[in-house]
C-alpha cells in the first residue's frame, strides 16, 4: 500500500526497530502517539513509517530479555540505508533497554 511518489525510500520516512537476541524477548515502540508491541525468540525487526505531516518525528523503543541469561540483547533504531540512529544493549538477566530518536 505504499506510493513511491511519497518518498518512502527516503531513510527518514521509515525506520527499522531491530532487536538482536537469540532467546525470548519483548519489545515496544511508540511512533508519535501510536504504540505497538512486538516479541520474538530470535533476532527480529519491524519497520515503522513516519506519520504524515510530521515535521518532527519522535520514536521511542524498548526491549526486555525474557530469560535470566547473561547473553547480550541489543536494541537499534536504524534508517532504511542501515545507519544506526540509536542503540542500547544489556547483558543483565531479564534486562531492559530503552532508547529514542528525534528526526527532523
Amino acid at each position: 500500500p505504499f506510493n513511491l511518489n511519497e518518498g518512502i525510500n527516503d531513510p527518514h520516512q521509515e525506520v527499522i526497530i531491530e532487536v538482536q537476541y537469540d532467546n525470548s524477548w519483548i519489545g515496544s515502540v511508540t511512533n508519535q502517539e501510536i504504540h505497538q508491541n512486538f516479541s520474538g525468540t530470535k533476532p527480529g525487526s519491524i519497520t515503522i513509517q513516519r506519520p504524515k505531516g510530521q515535521a518532527v518525528w519522535v520514536i521511542s523503543a524498548s526491549a526486555q530479555k525474557g530469560d535470566g541469561s547473561s547473553d547480550t540483547l541489543t536494541l537499534r533504531i536504524k534508517s532504511l540505508d542501515g545507519e544506526i540512529l540509536a542503540e542500547k544493549s544489556t547483558y543483565v538477566a531479564h534486562g531492559l533497554v530503552a532508547t529514542s530518536v528525534t528526526i527532523r
